[in-house]
């Protein structure tokens, strides 16, 4: 799959007004991204940036969003294994994930986040504990990947999907 990625409508309204001020070299990068380019891409373009650092933060910022999940997502009604892995093999963040836990599992997993990311995961981490429901948790789980392979790589985010379990 594509690693591409787009811009969200803050992304696009920060072009158009910039109302977030963003930073020139993350404006820079910004105005780069159309939804086409992948990560790759973007590296070539711009050498003496730190792009992945860059795309992270402007994921956890909300001002980007990845075209196509890397992985797919559980449904209300599926059961999608983040790993790869049977689900029986692989480990939950250690509670049991129905609707009546649902900030159980939130919390756990802004904790898991910070564990992973150190300070670099804090925003993210608020965003996921601003989850109300499962779904809405479910949602930031492409953008969560793409933060934790973007700071700390793909073998980091790889051992990260196996903490982080079935969601």
């Amino acid at each position: 799959m594509t690693d591409a990625i787009s811009k969200t409508p803050k992304g696009l309204e920060e072009m158009a007004k910039r109302t977030f001020g963003l930073k020139l070299k993350m404006r820079q990068l910004l105005i780069l991204i159309d939804g086409k380019r992948s990560i790759a891409e973007l590296e070539k373009m711009v050498p003496s940036l730190d792009v992945r650092s860059c795309i992270a933060e402007l994921l956890t910022q909300g001002f980007i969003q990845q075209e196509q999940a890397l992985i797919p997502v559980q449904s209300a009604a599926a059961t999608v294994n983040m790993a790869g892995a049977p689900a029986a093999l692989v480990p939950t963040i250690g509670v049991a994930v129905n609707a009546k836990n649902a900030q159980e599992v939130v919390r756990r997993t802004a904790n898991l986040i910070t564990d992973t990311l150190g300070p670099n995961g804090n925003d993210f981490a608020l965003r996921v504990e601003r989850c109300q429901t499962l779904d809405e948790l479910r949602a930031l789980v492409p953008q969560m990947f793409a933060v934790v392979e973007g700071v700390r790589g793909g073998r980091v985010l790889a051992d990260f999907k196996l903490r982080l379990g079935v969601i």
